[in-house]
Formats: structure tokens, C-alpha cells, sequence
């Protein structure tokens, strides 16, 4: 009876001593993660709007690698898109100019729109029936002359703090959350690519539909969708396209194939992109799969080294735009 008792003992010990080394173990596993990011989280610079390569290669991407990238927006050969500074800007349009907007989008106006894109029927469709999308210009201005260049080809930078911006209840509440981001969030994690109301948005390689919808909050991306991508580097990669029309929403769900190249929609006006001002897509990377259609689109200042590295530069894909 001794014997079985001491022997009962002996197994307590051992089963005590094999569960204090698992838990050791699974703490260091737990910490060596936290150790990467921490080690990744100083090679942040500490500067925003840092230049291409500045930030952490967490795609290991290379220029080879770039080279096998569709465009996400085809610029005109004969235009160089302009970097524009949003750190003071005004986003959001009035709420009359999307109205304005919404009865103005009719099918065949689109129809127009589309045409104008084309530089053989830019003398037979009239200025005034294309001219629709919300873009900044004197409401009280009918001189037709003063309509050159409604339709600007831009660059929004990624990292840059856009206090004045952001400064809808979509960025100030601080309750609210997005993928555990929250906050007053104003440092940009997407670049942004202007151009007129109804450019074709491509997928830049490819992928399957992570998710698609529409947020309509005011400030938020309107018409979106994520796809989800497996990159050269064997990285698996999430992309967000915001601020588009409500052709995204045409023959695509959850899991539909797509091909590099291939339109996934068009740049949306106010009335649909989520209120902005100037028509544009919002591209975003996410190294972590978003829980539905939707990402930070911007984070707090204060979660920006975490931010960077949980949504890495734009410029890997896209190439050294500025």
C-alpha cells in the first residue's frame, strides 16, 4: 500500500513537471511573435510620409516581381498624375453636391461619361451633359471654360496625417472599432489614385474575392471590395478597393475567381464612394485577412507603428509612384 501511494506521488510530480514545461514552452512561443514585431516596430521610421523602401518589405517583393503587376488604375500616357498634400484638405463633399450628384447619375448619363473617356468623342458629347462628378468648383460659376481639368489624375501618399481630413464621426469615434483599430484615426494606410468618375479599377494580379459590399457611412469606402491573393514571395496578401460604383456588386461573392488585369469595377462619384469629394480608389494591403469589407482605412497616431506593419506600404505593389 506504501508502495502504490509513493508511486501515486511520483506520477503527481512528473504531470506537474511536464505541465510547467509545456507552459514555459507555449510562453516563449507566445513571445518570440512579440519579439519579431517589436524588432519589426523600430524598423518603422519615425518620420511619416517616409519614401519608397522606407518601411519594412513584409511582402518580399522585388522589381521582378513588380513587373508582373497589372496597373490598378491605366493612366493616360500623356499625363503624370500629381501628388497631392491632404494633410489640410477638405474630403468630404456638401451634402447638396451628392444629391446633385445622385440625380444627375442617370444610365445614360454614365453612358456619356464612359464615352467622354474616349479622346475621338470628346467633340461630339457636350461638356454639360457629362459634367457631373463631385470635384472642387465654384457652384456659382457657369463659365464652361472653367470646367478644364474637373478631372484630375492624382496621388493621395500613404503615412501622412491627415488631421483635417478625418475629421468625420466615421474617424472620431472613438468607440468604434475596425480589425481592433480604433481611436482618432487620421495616418492614411491605403495610397489613393485619383482620376475621373468611371476609370476601370483592375485587379493587379491573381486572386479570389474575398468579400464585397457597400458601407454607407458618410466617410466611409461607399462601394468596396477585398480580394485575396497568393503573391511571387509565397506571401498571402488581402487588397482593398474603395470608393467604387455599384458595378462591383455585378456576378461577385465570395470566392469568385479573378484574373490580373481583369476591370473589378470603376471609380465611384460622391453619391456612392462614400461622400468624397474627388473621385478616387482607395488601394490598402492587410497582412491579416479583414473580417468582412472593410479595413482601417486610416489608424490613430498612436497605433501607427503596429498600423505599418499590419497594413505594409502600397508602393511594394504598386512601384515607386512618388
Amino acid at each position: 500500500m506504501v508502495v502504490r501511494e509513493g508511486h501515486v506521488r511520483i506520477a503527481g510530480l512528473l504531470l506537474l513537471l511536464l505541465s510547467v514545461v509545456a507552459a514555459v514552452r507555449r510562453f516563449g512561443e507566445a513571445s518570440l511573435p512579440d519579439e519579431q514585431q517589436q524588432q519589426q516596430q523600430q524598423l518603422i521610421p519615425e518620420e511619416l510620409l517616409g519614401s519608397f523602401g522606407a518601411y519594412p518589405n513584409l511582402l518580399q517583393l522585388n522589381d521582378e516581381h513588380r513587373e508582373t503587376f497589372h496597373p490598378v488604375i491605366l493612366v493616360p500616357h500623356d499625363i503624370t498624375p500629381k501628388v497631392f498634400d491632404y494633410r489640410n484638405a477638405k474630403g468630404l463633399a456638401s451634402s447638396e453636391r451628392v444629391l446633385r450628384a445622385r440625380r444627375q447619375s442617370r444610365w445614360w448619363r454614365r453612358w456619356l461619361l464612359r464615352l467622354r473617356l474616349r479622346p475621338l468623342q470628346k467633340l461630339l458629347v457636350p461638356k454639360r451633359l457629362i459634367q457631373f462628378q463631385c470635384v472642387p468648383q465654384d457652384d456659382n460659376d457657369d463659365d464652361d471654360d472653367d470646367d478644364e481639368g474637373v478631372e484630375p489624375w492624382s496621388i493621395g501618399r500613404y503615412d501622412e496625417n491627415r488631421e483635417s481630413m478625418y475629421s468625420s464621426a466615421h474617424f472620431q469615434d472613438t468607440s468604434h472599432q475596425i480589425d481592433g483599430y480604433g481611436g482618432q484615426r487620421t495616418v492614411h494606410l491605403g495610397i489613393d489614385l485619383g482620376a475621373p468618375v468611371g476609370t476601370k479599377v483592375h485587379a493587379f494580379t491573381d486572386g479570389r474575392v474575398h468579400s464585397v459590399g457597400y458601407n454607407p457611412e458618410f466617410g466611409d469606402y461607399g462601394h468596396v471590395i477585398v480580394t485575396q491573393h497568393t503573391l511571387p514571395s509565397g506571401t498571402d496578401i488581402w487588397a482593398l478597393y474603395g470608393h467604387l460604383d455599384k458595378s462591383i456588386l455585378r456576378g461577385k461573392h465570395k470566392g469568385t475567381l479573378i484574373q490580373k488585369g481583369q476591370v473589378i469595377g470603376r471609380l465611384g462619384d460622391c453619391h456612392e464612394n462614400g461622400g468624397w469629394e474627388v473621385p478616387h480608389v482607395h488601394f490598402q494591403l492587410a497582412v491579416k485577412s479583414p473580417e468582412t469589407h472593410d479595413m482601417p482605412g486610416a489608424s490613430s497616431v498612436e497605433d501607427r507603428p503596429q498600423a505599418l506593419l499590419d497594413y505594409p506600404d502600397p508602393r511594394y505593389v504598386l512601384g515607386p509612384l512618388y
